[in-house]
């Protein structure tokens, strides 16, 4: 940063940065006085009734209580550091979790959000008329984030008819195809078809 000059002038453009995501985990470390990890657990995800989420390892035979086994068929997904990665990649989840949270910071009257309808909404604007809103892409009335590196894909998706969904994968063996893609195709299909949900409060 110190011998990189910008490659705009700042409030022109939009970009997905994972090392913008790195910065601002060592913000909340330095405005917070906590390690990141433990800030986000107690602050963020504990609020939510999310106790299981957390950093992982950097090696498989460190990996968390039922966390997955990673692999990639055109390298070594364990040559990743999350840990490093943290606050732009490193959190391992359940689906259930990813879920907890959605509800939390959606803006709808589900469940009591997490931040105020100011955040929600904001996060949820278009920032300089781009695809992308704060930490959310923002696409024909849905809201959703996904992420891939070695060995993972996923996907957080808030329709614009109220429904989430969500998965999580541990193989990726495919680079010259978008999986995301046909996964959220194949999934919304299959939502389609439902006629009635149960009406059964999960959290």
């Amino acid at each position: 940063l110190d011998t990189r000059n910008p490659s705009h002038q700042v409030n022109t453009v939009t970009a997905y940065s994972n090392f913008a995501y790195c910065v601002l985990g060592r913000i909340i470390e330095k405005k917070s006085g906590m390690g990141y990890e433990k800030y986000v657990k107690n602050k963020i995800l504990k609020p939510c009734g999310i106790s299981d989420m957390q950093i992982a390892s950097n090696s498989k035979d460190n990996r968390a209580y039922k966390e997955v086994v990673y692999y990639d068929a055109d390298g070594d997904p364990y040559s990743l550091r999350p840990r490093r990665m943290d606050s732009h990649g490193g959190w391992i989840a359940s689906t259930v979790d990813l879920a907890r949270f959605a509800v939390r910071v959606d803006g709808q009257a589900g469940k009591k959000d997490i931040l105020s309808s100011t955040s929600t909404n904001a996060m949820q604007s278009s920032s300089y008329g781009g695809i992308f809103g704060k930490g959310w892409n923002l696409s024909d009335g849905n809201v959703q984030h996904g992420g891939r590196m070695s060995g993972t894909r996923a996907n957080l998706k808030m329709m614009s008819n109220g429904v989430y969904y969500i998965f999580l994968v541990n193989r990726y063996d495919d680079p010259d195809r978008d999986p995301i893609t046909r996964m959220n195709n194949a999934i919304e299909k299959g939502i389609s078809e439902i006629k009635e949900w149960p009406n059964i409060d999960l959290f």
